[in-house]
């Protein structure tokens, strides 16, 4: 690797000289003769070569070859160029060259020993695997070349022209000469397997001396010329004298080195016995049995393991023929393997797949053993270090193995889905018993027929590519879901996996198929997938607007009528979250209640709110909302109705309006009638009492109708005031222990007069007598308005009865009467402000539609609740219930 660095950094610094014009790159020493660019391009294409024949590529090794080929055409071609004296124009490609450069016959022209220095070493390359009757080609060329260089370097140190060229040729360069040792040492070096080269890269003391000894074998005698040649040219001393000294340092530089090289090997022997002290070391802490041998089959040693496994002492062993821990039958075989192994010596790694055994002591049976076998050199002398490892277990678990491959076989046929085993040209092999139940066939029909027999042929083409792509190896296996015919006719949905057993050459066996019946999850996916299109039917046809919206409040899909709602298009939308639309004072109530949601507070809620829509308006809308999950809990989306109420909200604002207008108005009635009112009936009263003896009995008649129709105002006045109140939310109930036997008697006996003159009979009923906490007047007040109806909707004829007790843990007061009935449609509307039914409409019953309203009113006023029974011809229930205070003894009384 140094070589070639030397050799490219070298050729690299030759052409950026030629480059720039630097003759110190080209030539080292100035006026000498130069490097020429050829040559240093031959350098590159060596590298080159040697880089890529080193690679295990077949293609890396041709790119290798070309580059030496060429690197051998520009040498041969400039060889030619002497011999045949032509110029074939190659010389001066890249850079011109002076006439009168120093020692050169041609300008650019490398020197007639380079070019065929080069040649050689470019041969040496192209013969990279040549042997010739166990001589390595390559080697040879490679030092023929590096000699030629080695001779001009020897001429330059001893200034012996002669030596670095040929006379009226070009001389040889100092750099070239440099640069080919180094690549004919790369060469050599690449391929040190055999020869002086692999001396050289040997890992034992030979090797070590050599590679000490070489470098300064090869450079003193250079110096020692260099400098005897220095100190006779200065004729200080004559020829003897220069021999006499050159002896001198060579005989003290040899001794120097013999002694350096005697003391590498004491160190290397040192090594050597370390070595082997740290092997047996290695050898019996080896957690496998060890054992010895030397080259004529003797045991030498063996570790614990050994002992444990073979059941020997080592000093039972030491020195006995290694074929005793063998079987009888396999000691004669075993020798010959032994010889064979000795002429070439390789380790051999556990696991050969060859069945070994070990023979234990004295009968002790046979052990199955994997053997590894190490070739090594203990003492000088070679040796080999067998590893033994006791294979008992995996032999078990061989035969493990074997029963594992009985119960499969056990469970192919008691599967529980599908299996068979299928010929390459599609024959059933072998099938089990669930496939015949998935396909109506029996067995013995199923072996007669292919799978195509009974493949959908709509699914029959997909089938068989696959099949081609697993026998051509594209594929390792397939799943696909496919159709059979049954054998009744109908279609079959299976989910087929398919896996291809090939035998030990390659060669297809069968396919393994699992045959799974998917036919009902064939059929929910199809009523899922019609479950989806309806719903997305009515996702896109909706008249309310419907939205998918993810964690993070954006719109994930809209339908048209949200689009319309907002004004916004679906794209539009789907880039926007609810927030963007929301109305600012409605955002962070819907934000919450949308945070709780996706967190799982809350399934789903309700609301009113309003939209800014793209116009900029203000548009109201109820919201309802929900979640979505998966299988696992997570959130899906969230999924939202948006129905447009702008115009209910409109109509809400205009009711509430006229409702404001209404009860102002009532307001300001009850308060101008209550004067002129309070007037009439006082002024009345003091007509009766003053001057009622002087009245004729038609003017007291005038006197009892004005006082009559003044009372009957003045309640009117006082219920529209009540109204106003409880519209207000200004009204109260006074609260203290109520007697209700005496309110409902009080009520009875007031409506008792009109009812006998319209002929119905009225009565009350005590089934128990309950305590409460209430409002005398107010209490009174709603069972008078109760009666009062009662009376208004009972034919001649009819009854009224009012029972008084306990039902559901409360006070009860019950008004029944056997009137006309209301229509279940208006029974929700009674208790509205001003309701008055279509019977009450046709009787034209006198009335405004405020007692109902007020009896709710109050009875609410006491935490109580009223309701309604009514069949239409078959009279009303009205039915109060009112908070206990505490439990009363239980009482019946009759009226």
């Amino acid at each position: 690797m140094i070589a070639l660095v030397v050799l490219i950094g070298g050729a690299a610094i030759l052409l950026i000289g030629w480059e720039l014009g630097a003759s110190l790159f080209t030539s080292l020493v100035p006026g000498q003769v130069t490097t020429k660019p050829n040559t240093a391009v031959c350098f590159m294409f060596s590298a080159a070569a040697l880089l890529a024949l080193q690679r295990s590529s077949r293609r890396e090794r041709r790119l290798g070859m070309a580059c030496a080929g060429l690197a051998m055409a520009i040498a041969g071609v400039t060889l030619a160029e002497y011999v045949f004296d032509w110029g074939a124009g190659i010389d001066e490609l890249l850079f011109h060259d002076a006439m009168s450069a120093a020692a050169t016959s041609s300008p650019g022209r490398m020197a007639p020993n380079t070019a065929a220095a080069l040649i050689l070493l470019a041969g040496s390359l192209l013969t990279w695997n040549v042997d010739l009757r166990g001589l390595r080609v390559t080697n040879v060329l490679a030092f023929l070349g590096g000699l030629i260089a080695f001779m001009a370097l020897l001429g330059y140190v001893t200034e012996t022209t002669s030596l670095a060229g040929i006379s009226g040729s070009t001389r040889m360069a100092l750099p070239t000469s440099i640069l080919l040792i180094a690549l004919a040492m790369a060469v050599a070096l690449a391929r040190p397997d055999r020869g002086l080269p692999a001396m050289v890269a040997s890992p034992g003391p030979g090797g070590h001396a050599l590679r000490r000894a070489l470098p300064v074998a090869v450079v003193v005698p250079l110096v020692l010329a260099w400098i005897r040649w220095r100190i006779q040219a200065t004729g200080l001393v004559g020829t003897q004298v220069g021999i006499w000294i050159s002896a001198s340092l060579v005989i003290g530089l040899s001794v120097s080195l013999i002694v350096a090289i005697a003391r590498s090997l004491d160190r290397a022997d040192a090594e050597r016995r370390r070595a082997e002290r740290g092997l047996r070391t290695l050898i019996e802490s080896a957690p496998d049995a060890i054992v010895v041998v030397d080259g004529a089959g003797a045991i030498m040693r063996l570790n614990a393991q050994a002992e444990a496994l073979l059941g020997y002492r080592r000093e039972e062993l030491a020195g006995r023929p290694v074929e005793t821990l063998l079987p009888e039958g396999l000691r004669e075989t075993h020798r010959a393997h032994r010889r064979g192994f000795a002429m070439e010596p390789r380790p051999r790694p556990m696991g050969q797949g060859l069945e070994l055994h070990a023979l234990r002591k004295d009968g002790g049976g046979r052990v199955p053993v994997e053997i590894s076998l190490s070739p090594v050199t203990l003492e000088g002398r070679g040796h080999v270090i067998a590893a033994i490892r006791d294979v008992s277990d995996r032999v078990q678990a061989d035969e493990a193995l074997r029963l594992a491959e009985e119960r499969f076989r056990n469970a192919f046929e008691e599967a529980p889905i599908g299996m068979a085993l299928v010929a390459p040209d599609g024959r059933w092999l072998r099938v089990n018993r669930l496939i015949c139940e998935i396909v109506g066939y029996s067995e013995e029909e199923l072996l007669a027929r292919t799978f195509q027999d009974i493949t959908h042929p709509d699914d029959l083409d997909a089938d068989l590519e696959y099949v081609r792509q697993m026998l051509a190896g594209e594929i390792r296996t397939y799943q696909m879901e496919k159709r059979y015919f049954h054998k009744e006719g109908h279609i079959v949905w299976i989910n087929l996996s398919v896996s291809l057993v090939r035998d030990s050459g390659g060669a297809p066996l069968h396919f393994i198929s699992q045959i799974e019946d998917i036919t009902e999850r064939k059929r929910i996916e199809h009523a899922l997938r019609e479950a989806e299109e309806r719903f997305r039917n009515m996702f896109e046809r909706s008249p309310i607007g419907i939205c998918l919206v993810g964690e993070d409040f954006r719109f994930l899909e809209v339908n048209d009528a949200l689009c319309s709602i907002t004004g916004y298009a679906a794209d539009e939308l789907e880039r926007m979250t609810f927030v963007d639309i929301t109305h600012p004072d409605d955002v962070a109530n819907d934000a919450h209640l949308a945070d709780r949601l996706f967190t799982g507070a809350i399934p789903s809620y309700q609301i009113e709110k309003r939209y800014l829509t793209k116009a900029g308006e203000t548009v109201w809308v109820a919201l309802t909302a929900t979640v979505l999950r998966g299988e696992d809990g997570s959130v899906l989306y969230g999924l939202g109705l948006v129905e447009d109420i702008q115009d209910r909200k409109r109509a809400e604002a205009a009711r509430a309006e006229a409702e404001r207008a209404r009860d102002e108005f009532f307001a300001l009635v009850s308060h101008e009638l209550r004067t002129p009112l309070t007037s009439i009936m006082v002024s009345a009263d003091l007509i009766a009492d003053g001057e009622g003896e002087q009245l004729t009995e038609e003017g007291r008649g005038y006197v009892e109708v004005i006082q009559r129709n003044a009372d009957r105002e003045m309640h009117l006045v006082a219920d529209l005031l009540l109204l106003v109140q409880i519209q207000e939310g200004t009204f109260r109930v006074r609260l203290e222990r109520a007697n209700l036997p005496e309110i409902v008697d009080d009520a009875v006996e007031a409506v008792r007069p009109v009812a006998e003159r319209r002929g119905i009979t009225v009565s009350s009923r005590t089934v128990q007598t309950p305590r409460c906490r209430g409002d005398h007047q107010r209490l009174g007040q709603a069972l008078d308005n109760l009666l009062a109806n009662a009376v208004k909707f009972t034919p001649p004829g009819g009854s009224v009865e009012v029972r008084l007790g306990r039902r559901n843990g409360a006070a009860a007061i019950e008004v029944e009467d056997s009137g006309v009935g209301i229509p279940e449609a208006e029974q929700r509307q009674l208790f509205e402000r001003l309701y008055r039914g279509s019977k009450t409409k046709a009787a034209e019953v006198p009335g405004l539609g405020l007692g109902l309203t007020i009896v709710k009113a109050i009875v609410e006023a006491h935490d109580g609740t009223v309701e309604v029974e009514s069949t239409e011809g078959g009279g009303t229930t009205f039915r109060v219930e009112l908070p206990l205070e505490e439990p009363e003894p239980t009482h019946s009384t009759h009226r």
